[in-house]
């Protein structure tokens, strides 16, 4: 489908990338081919942006065929960049067997089917706003406790030390990127996933945001260039030590204080619609990247209105903002 051929010599880093139809993918990607590396793209329902790059190859397929393609395209590639995820706090809530069958069953396959290629660093992301719980501090940093209130949570923590153990018994390197609340381009609204994207659509859409509690619950809220750049970096920068790093901006923001935001960008009147709070929402979780900026340079830029002027005027331009 396009794309770079295989057995071509090349000196840069080749990235095998699942999810790359998601919103974090389709951030990643073009972060990825600016660098440049050469990526090879797994798709599965959704198509993939963009579709044609010299440096992008697209493959067909689920995380979880085990197929004999699947493990040669990855088999041709330096690092295997994991994005693939199918669930929310909110959805696994309602079922918490769920995360257990779309994400981490279909994980493991994926690591079995990587396991004696010649893959020699795995990257994924994980979640800062879930595996951490209740915090006893903030900003909270990746020595903190991880005590999941929510089966989303749960598997996310146990996604990571499958990792680990497979990284240890491959001789790999691993790096798991724990991202905060993350927004921006591809984050439509028609989902459950992020507030900012669901809460723009129903603003330009005038209708209410259901606001969970009484609107004081805090986030760190990152925009998607910036978590893109921080996984770029994670897949390419060779002296990166292995291990868990929190990507997010270290400052938090109340879901007042995005409707307000978001008012004042699109000049709408939001209107709110409290519903009482969920137990799986932690008050607060503010993140400090410390770590990963001391170790890499990296830090996030996007403040908050500027992030979400980019997001209304890309959704603007790709048509999100109608019906």
């Amino acid at each position: 489908m396009g794309g770079f051929q295989r057995g071509q010599k090349v000196s840069v880093p080749r990235i095998f990338v699942t999810g790359g139809s998601g919103f974090i993918g389709r951030n990643t990607i073009p972060e990825l081919l600016r660098r440049p590396c050469q990526v090879v793209a797994l798709e599965h329902i959704h198509p993939i942006f963009p579709q044609k790059h010299d440096g992008l190859k697209i493959v067909r397929g689920a995380i979880d065929s085990s197929s004999r393609e699947l493990r040669e395209e990855i088999d041709g590639c330096d690092t295997l960049l994991h994005l693939a995820g199918a669930s929310t706090p909110a959805s696994t809530a309602m079922d918490p067997s769920l995360d257990v069958r779309v994400n981490l069953l279909p994980t493991l396959t994926l690591l079995q089917t990587a396991s004696g290629t010649r893959i020699k660093r795995v990257v994924s992301i994980s979640s800062g706003g879930a595996i951490y719980g209740v915090p006893a501090y903030t900003p909270i940093d990746e020595h903190h406790p991880t005590v999941p209130t929510s089966p989303y949570g749960a598997v996310r923590l146990a996604i990571e030390h499958m990792i680990r153990l497979w990284a240890s018994r491959q001789r790999v390197e691993y790096i798991i990127l724990r991202v905060g609340n993350s927004y921006g381009p591809h984050q439509d609204g028609r989902g459950d996933q992020g507030v900012v994207g669901t809460w723009l659509k129903q603003v330009l859409d005038d209708r209410p945001l259901v606001v969970w509690g009484d609107g004081s619950v805090v986030r760190d809220y990152i925009y998607a260039s910036d978590a893109a750049e921080a996984l770029a970096i994670a897949c390419t920068q060779a002296n990166l030590a292995s291990g868990a790093y929190n990507i997010g901006t270290g400052t938090g923001v109340s879901l007042l204080e995005i409707a307000r935001t978001l008012a004042e960008v699109t000049g709408r009147r939001v209107k709110l619609q409290f519903e009482p709070g969920r137990p799986f929402d932690p008050p607060i979780n503010i993140l400090s990247p410390r770590s990963f900026s001391d170790a890499t340079g990296w830090r996030a830029t996007t403040q908050l209105r500027e992030g979400i002027v980019k997001t209304l005027s890309f959704a603007d331009e790709h048509g999100f903002t109608k019906g």
